[in-house]
């Protein structure tokens, strides 16, 4: 992937992503319903990207420090100090 900025174009590394087989099913299913809608398509297709780019693996091999769906995650805004606790849940 690459981002212009006025005449130069220079590549972003993007972080790594890894996803368990189950939530990789899971979204790739959501994502690819959501291309027949013309709001989502753009949402969907970049889903989808990720999950091409991502390192699937087992569902019990899946490290404790990846965030899956259902994961409760704590949140600090670095700018604010406001620190917040959120899980992690599938559309719908």
């Amino acid at each position: 992937m690459t981002y212009a900025r006025a005449d130069l174009w220079y590549p972003v590394k993007l972080p790594p992503v890894m996803i368990s087989e189950t939530d990789r099913e899971r979204l790739a299913s959501i994502a690819t319903a959501a291309l027949t809608d013309r709001w989502r398509t753009a949402a969907a297709s970049n889903l989808l990207r990720e999950l091409d780019r991502a390192t699937i693996v087992p569902d019990a091999q899946l490290p404790a420090n990846v965030v899956a769906v259902h994961s409760r995650v704590h949140l600090r805004d670095n700018i604010t100090g406001k620190e917040s606790r959120i899980t992690l849940v599938l559309p719908g």
